[in-house]
């Protein structure tokens, strides 16, 4: 593939890609949730699951994954 295709496939990917200011709040969202959990569950383990956590996010569709385990006792 020449330079030139390489350029642009890179620029093109830029536009979907999820900026740092979006990574950064998804991490910011996850500990509010995690809290908001505690109040009534203590949780255990929250873990990042799917597109944004695996680097596929699209950007302005993509949202965050959580999988959380609790523990009633």
């Amino acid at each position: 593939m020449g330079a030139a295709a390489r350029s642009w496939l890179r620029d093109l990917s830029s536009l979907y890609t999820p900026t740092a200011t979006q990574f950064g709040g998804a991490a910011a969202h996850r500990a509010s949730i995690r809290a908001r959990l505690d109040t009534v569950f203590r949780v255990r383990q929250m873990f990042d699951i799917g597109s944004l956590r695996h680097g596929a996010g699209v950007r302005r569709y993509s949202d965050a994954d959580y999988l959380t385990c609790w523990s009633n006792i």
